[in-house]
């Protein structure tokens, strides 16, 4: 990375800029931007592409197939690093899977309990990993706190007509 001198062509006004303009752009001592503030506040356009990208894509246009039938040959004829390339590309690690998991009738607040035993037990029984049961445990908390919240809103409809509030 090339380091800019105090008088480089970076730090000199910009003739495309008023002077409010080139008073918000605030740079350190080494002339690099101070965090939080950029030359560009509005960012990079939405839809820009690196360069190197571009120029990769370009290399590639056309050629795309063929290098991927390269990549397939070298894998079976034992390069492992072509073999992991493409197996990484055609099965891709799998973020989230379905899980199943035998939960009683979640009707009231009071069955969460029960499902979360459950969900416990199949952490310790391998069937589900402790992070797909964070995620399953997480739901029924969810599901807990909005029966809990039914249920006082029924008690208090139950009031109400006891004491004949519309």
């Amino acid at each position: 990375m090339r380091q800019t001198s105090p008088k480089s062509k970076s730090n000199r006004p910009d003739p495309g800029k008023t002077g409010d303009q080139q008073a918000a752009i605030v740079r350190n001592e080494r002339g690099q931007f101070v965090p939080g503030v950029s030359g560009n506040p509005a960012g990079r356009r939405e839809g820009s592409r690196n360069r190197a990208t571009l120029a990769l894509q370009a290399l590639l246009d056309g050629e795309g197939e063929r290098v991927v039938r390269k990549a397939v040959e070298m894998a079976l004829q034992g390069n492992e690093t072509a073999l992991r390339l493409v197996l990484e590309r055609l099965l891709p690690v799998a973020k989230d899977r379905p899980i199943s998991l035998d939960l009683p009738q979640l009707a009231k607040a009071s069955d969460v309990a029960e499902a979360v035993r459950r969900a416990v037990e199949a952490v310790a029984a391998g069937a589900v990993t402790p992070a797909e049961a964070e995620i399953v445990l997480k739901l029924l908390e969810a599901l807990r706190a909005a029966l809990v919240n039914r249920e006082g809103d029924l008690e208090i409809e139950r009031f109400d007509r006891i004491l004949g509030r519309p």
